[in-house]
C-alpha cells in the first residue's frame, strides 16, 4: 500500500524500496530495522524459469549469448522524451512498458514483479494502481512533475551569478558588527575543525593498527596449531599495543580450532581487498571475513560475532553519540553568536552572509 501511494504521488520522483544490501542481521536489530519488509529478492531482474525458443533453459541461453538485463538505454529514448513535451509521465509509462516487453522477449523476470501481471502470451503489465511503476526502474528524478516534461540528465556544471552574490553582500562587508561576528565565528569554526581533524586522524590510525593486529594474529593461527603459542602471541599484543576490543583469548583460541584452514585462507584473502587510504574498515568487511571463515557453521558464526562485531557496533554507537554532542555544541555557539536560535533555525540572513564571506574557502 505504501508503494502504491508513493508511485501515485506527485511529490515523489522515484522510489527505491528497502533492501538489506549486506547489512548484518544483528546490526539491523541494533538499528531497529530488522522487521522492515525486505525487497532484496526482487530489486533486480532474475532469469525466467523455463525454456528459450532455442530449446535451452533461459539461464543457458543468457550464458551462451552473454545476454544482460535491459539497460536504461534499451528502453529510454532521449529524442522521443524531448518530443513528449508536457506528456512526460505518459511517456515514462510507455517506456516502462517497453522495458517489460524486452524482459518478456529475452527471458527476464522484471524488477519488483510483484506489482505486475503476466498475460497468456507471457507479456508483463503493471497492476491497477501501479501505473507509475517506472519510478522504481531508476534511481534519479526522470520527470519534472510541475511541467510534466522528461528530464534529460546532463553533466553537472557550476553556474554562479557573481553579480547577484556580491549584490546580496553589498552593505554588509563594511558593517563593524558583522565583521566582529564573522571574526568570532571564523575562529570558533577553525578551532572545531582542527580538533575534529585531529580526532579523525587518530581514529584512522587506531583502526589501521587494529586491522593489522588482527591480520597478524589470524596468520599466526593459520600457520601454527600450537595453542600455547597462539595464546602467548595474543597476550603479548594485548600488553604491547592499544586495542579497541578486550578479546577473551581462551574463547578466541577455542573458536579458531573449529575453523577450516582453507576457509581461513579465503577469509584472509577477503581482508586483502580492503584498500588502505580509501576509507575506514567497514562493518561489511569484517562480516564478509567472518562469514567466509565460518563455512556455514551458525554456532561458530554467532561466537565470532560476539568476539568481534558486537564490540565494534558498540564503538560505532559511542562515536555517533559523540557526533551528536559535537553538533549540539556548534548550535550553541551559533546561538551565542546571534546567527541562529538554539535549535538551528531562524538564521539572520545578513549576518550569515557576512560570516560566510570571511570563512576559509574549504568550509564554505
Amino acid at each position: 500500500e505504501q508503494i502504491r501511494l508513493l508511485l501515485a504521488s506527485d511529490d515523489i520522483d522515484y522510489v527505491i524500496p528497502y533492501h538489506v544490501s549486506g547489512l548484518n542481521k544483528e546490526l539491523r536489530k541494533h538499528m531497529g530495522i530488522h522487521t522492515w519488509l525486505d525487497f532484496t529478492s526482487s530489486q533486480n531482474e532474475s532469469e525466467v524459469d523455463g525454456k528459450a525458443p532455442s530449446g535451452r533453459t533461459w539461464k543457458e541461453e543468457h550464458k551462451a549469448k552473454k545476454m544482460k538485463p535491459p539497460a536504461l538505454a534499451a528502453w529510454f529514448d532521449e529524442k522521443a522524451a524531448k518530443a513528449a513535451g508536457s506528456n512526460g509521465i505518459e511517456f515514462m509509462q510507455q517506456a516502462a512498458q517497453k522495458y517489460l516487453d524486452i524482459c518478456a522477449r529475452d527471458g527476464w523476470v522484471p524488477k519488483f514483479s510483484q506489482y505486475l501481471t503476466k498475460d497468456a502470451d507471457g507479456k508483463y503489465h503493471t497492476k491497477e494502481g501501479y501505473e507509475n511503476y517506472w519510478k522504481m526502474l531508476t534511481d534519479r528524478k526522470m520527470v519534472n512533475q510541475k511541467t510534466g516534461e522528461v528530464i534529460i540528465q546532463q553533466a553537472v556544471k557550476p553556474n554562479f551569478d557573481n553579480d547577484t552574490v556580491m549584490g546580496i553582500l553589498e552593505g554588509e562587508v563594511n558593517d563593524p558588527a558583522a565583521i566582529k561576528n564573522a571574526a568570532v565565528a571564523t575562529e570558533v569554526v577553525n578551532n572545531l575543525s582542527q580538533t575534529w581533524r585531529a580526532d579523525r586522524d587518530n581514529a584512522n590510525l587506531q583502526d589501521k593498527k587494529e586491522l593489522n593486529r588482527m591480520r597478524e594474529a589470524a596468520a599466526v593461527m593459520a600457520a601454527d596449531q600450537s595453542a600455547e603459542r597462539v595464546k602467548q602471541d595474543i597476550e603479548h599484543r594485548k600488553q604491547t599495543m592499544d586495542t579497541h576490543y578486550d578479546l577473551d583469548t581462551d574463547e578466541l583460541r577455542e573458536t579458531f580450532t573449529h575453523i577450516d584452514t582453507s576457509a581461513l585462507e579465503n577469509g584472509l584473502e577477503s581482508l586483502k581487498n580492503v584498500t588502505p587510504g580509501k576509507g575506514l574498515w567497514a562493518i561489511k568487511d569484517i562480516s564478509r571475513f567472518l562469514d567466509s571463515v565460518s563455512g556455514g557453521n551458525k554456532e561458530l558464526r554467532d561466537t565470532l560475532t560476539g568476539i568481534f562485531e558486537t564490540p565494534h557496533r558498540q564503538a560505532l554507537k559511542n562515536y555517533a553519540t559523540g557526533v551528536s554532542e559535537m553538533q549540539q555544541k556548534v548550535l550553541d555557539i551559533g546561538a551565542k553568536a546571534g546567527v541562529c536560535d538554539e535549535k538551528g533555525g531562524h538564521f539572520d540572513s545578513k549576518k550569515s552572509a557576512a560570516i560566510q564571506n570571511r570563512l576559509p574557502a574549504f568550509l564554505i
